[in-house]
Formats: C-alpha cells, sequence, structure tokens
C-alpha cells in the first residue's frame, strides 16, 4: 500500500483559536517536530516534510467562525494549503473546512 493510500485523519476545533494556538493545534495534531517555528513559513515547511514522510492527510478544520484570527492571516492560511495541494500528488492532502459538528 503506498503512502497516498494510508490517508490520516486529524480534526482541529478552531473556536477560539488565535494565530499562535492555531500554529501550535496544528503542530501538535500533526505532530510535527518540537523545533516548529510557529509561523507560517514553519507551517508550510513542516507540512511539506510532514505529508512527504507520513503519507497523504485529510485535515477537518471544524468550528471555522469561532478561529480568532485577522481576516489576512485566515487566507494566509487557507493559501498554505491551496499551494501544497498544487504542488503534490493528487490526494495527499484534502482540507475540509466545517462550520459545526452536532452529535
Amino acid at each position: 500500500m503506498s503512502k497516498k493510500d494510508q490517508v490520516r485523519r486529524v480534526s482541529i476545533d478552531c473556536s477560539g483559536l488565535d494565530k499562535p494556538r492555531m500554529l501550535r493545534a496544528l503542530a501538535d495534531g500533526l505532530s510535527f517536530e518540537e523545533h516548529f517555528g510557529a509561523n507560517f513559513d514553519a507551517l508550510y515547511d513542516s507540512l511539506a516534510d510532514n505529508l512527504q514522510e507520513h503519507g497523504a492527510l485529510e485535515l477537518e478544520l471544524t468550528n471555522w467562525s469561532g478561529l480568532r484570527m485577522t481576516k489576512h492571516n485566515r487566507e494566509t492560511l487557507l493559501s498554505i494549503f491551496e499551494d501544497m495541494q498544487e504542488e503534490l500528488e493528487p490526494g495527499m492532502l484534502k482540507v475540509k473546512i466545517v462550520e459545526r459538528v452536532i452529535g
């Protein structure tokens, strides 16, 4: 079975997360190295390394409207995911933005 076939699923509740907490939640959820730099450049690099090492990822971000980041930072975060998707094999990264989960 290839890495692409072994899809990992990670869900992060965005409620109340500001930029530093969101980056920490991603780092913790994806088991980034301890030296993760907690900035958008480091997120891009660490995510690329993580996908290459551990294979495909389905990332679910719930309660998106509860995220306490500026519009610019939200757009930057999304553009990181979009750029990564363009550079990877199809199916290596899937990001779901979910407003809320009931049940």
